[in-house]
């Protein structure tokens, strides 16, 4: 629990300051996203934000949203240091996967601000305004707000997003991050047209699906990940003939799924 003193009287100056009494803490209490499917070149499962602070990480559920759905709403609680200058980490991604995700998908936007700039513009409906990234007209994710309150604190207060748990092996470790450039690159690629970012976008989701057995959970979105990246691979390279790859590793991924599978 973090403790706040009271302004000492003898320093008017500093009235404006805000101060927190030890029983207050302060908490996201909802996120609201407009137009995540904007410019997106690809099909996405859903969308989901990750909040870090003080070396920990809270994530939002995985929602799925429809195309022409304008905004995203997660009501979801979120506990922020209480001092208000710490820096707070948001990032806002698609997923390519309902369950369970294979990494965090591709990164859509990402900033860094104060918990303090972030109560102040709630307290004001000001919302985070982003323009569109180098080379493209549009892109997804056109603002974020964040309600953000001071309330007393409840340590029995189930409805809190617990952090991340950072406790994985190396092969998962390397699984993910392997799984989060791939990704990226393959973002890059649709942006730039850079051939070098394609071909090592192939080559992490290669490796990836190297660490990924048959037996795991994660396998086929492995494999739908190998084969969107071979697919426009084909595509780029006129190697039409080989497209029977990447539409087989679809179809074994589609088999691998249950039936009734959200994905």
């Amino acid at each position: 629990m973090c403790t706040f003193f009271s302004e000492e009287p003898s320093y008017p100056e500093h009235t404006q300051e805000r101060h927190l009494s030890r029983v207050q803490q302060v908490v996201i209490t909802a996120i609201r996203a407009t137009d995540l499917t904007l410019g997106l070149r690809w099909i996405t499962a859903g969308f989901h934000v990750v909040v870090g602070a003080d070396g920990a990480e809270c994530q939002t559920s995985n929602k799925p949203i429809d195309v022409d759905q304008a905004v995203v709403e997660w009501n979801e609680r979120i506990l922020l240091p209480c001092e208000l200058s710490s820096k707070v980490w948001v990032s806002v991604y698609a997923s390519f996967e309902l369950g369970p995700m294979l990494g965090h998908g591709e990164l859509l936007r990402t900033f860094e601000i104060s918990g303090g700039e972030l109560l102040d513009r709630s307290e004001k409906s000001h919302p985070i305004s982003f323009q569109p990234k180098q080379q493209e007209v549009a892109s997804p994710c056109t603002s974020l707000f964040m309600t953000v309150e001071q309330q007393l604190s409840d340590e029995n207060d189930a409805t809190m997003l617990c952090p991340l748990t950072t406790l994985m092996s190396s092969d998962v470790d390397a699984l993910i991050l392997r799984t989060d450039a791939g990704h990226r690159l393959l973002a890059r690629y649709c942006r730039t047209q850079n051939n070098g970012d394609l071909d090592q976008s192939l080559s992490h989701f290669e490796r990836a699906s190297d660490l990924c057995p048959m037996d795991h959970p994660c396998h086929p979105a492995a494999l739908f990940n190998l084969a969107t990246a071979k697919f426009v691979s084909c595509q780029v390279n006129g190697t039409y003939l080989d497209l029977d790859i990447p539409i087989s590793l679809f179809q074994d991924a589609l088999d691998l799924r249950p039936t009734g599978h959200p994905d």
